[in-house]
């Protein structure tokens, strides 16, 4: 999920344990960027992107 905090920007929030970034981006392609990058999986299910961190995709 993406979280939009009150101070401005958007942080990328795992749908499975809900583990929400410290990093705030600017904008959703710099967010993605950091994804890629990082090791996060965005997928498609039932027409909702759903976000993975890590842990949760090398454990699935």
């Amino acid at each position: 999920m993406i979280d939009k905090p009150d101070n401005g920007g958007i942080r990328l929030a795992c749908d499975e344990c809900e583990d929400v970034q410290d990093d705030t981006f600017s904008d959703f392609h710099e967010m993605l960027e950091y994804a890629r990058d990082d090791g996060w999986k965005i997928k498609k299910v039932g027409g909702y992107w759903e976000h993975y961190c890590p842990d949760c995709e090398a454990a699935a």
